[in-house]
């Protein structure tokens, strides 16, 4: 009798491979959304910084802060484009929702800049002259994005920014 080897994969191999691909999975997808989530705030955050310092240098010149966001001088980072349907909230990024961010730079007539996500999840407030021009993350309790306000900050409140929301002051 010959002695041949069985060159096809035992099923119990065959599910062993796939439990383990299964598991790198789950750990890599969570990290993955992470690292956008991360990417996404940093875009945000060095997009607030700009607009603050741009009605900080609008406001020595003219004495108050601009309502237009075309009267600032202010470089864009890429993929920001001016929406001229308001003037105020004019900057979007992104066409579908869950992609775009949102932006106020004078937001109710209070002395900050509000860059949000357009489902409003998330969303910095860079204070003006107020408030030691402080920057607070604010997010949706329980939502991925408070995940990310915590780890850059400490909690300076609930609710301030409607029910269900956490905001963190950044140091």
């Amino acid at each position: 009798m010959k002695n041949t080897k069985n060159a096809a994969f035992a099923l119990i191999e065959l599910l062993i491979v796939v439990l383990m691909i299964g598991v790198l999975a789950a750990v890599a997808v969570p990290q993955y959304r992470t690292a956008v989530l991360k990417s996404r705030t940093a875009e945000m955050l060095l997009l607030g910084e700009k607009l603050r310092n741009a009605q900080k240098i609008y406001r020595m010149e003219t004495g108050r802060y601009s309502t237009d966001i075309s009267s600032l001088s202010v470089t864009l980072p890429a993929g920001f484009i001016i929406d001229s349907s308001s003037p105020q909230t004019a900057l979007r990024k992104g066409k579908r929702v869950e992609q775009g961010v949102f932006v106020d730079i004078l937001r109710g007539g209070e002395q900050k800049v509000e860059v949000a996500t357009q489902d409003r999840h998330f969303a910095y407030y860079f204070w003006f002259d107020t408030r030691d021009n402080a920057v607070y993350c604010t997010a949706t309790q329980g939502h991925a994005w408070e995940r990310v306000c915590k780890s850059q900050g400490a909690l300076a409140g609930s609710g301030w920014y409607g029910p269900g929301t956490n905001t963190y002051i950044l140091h």
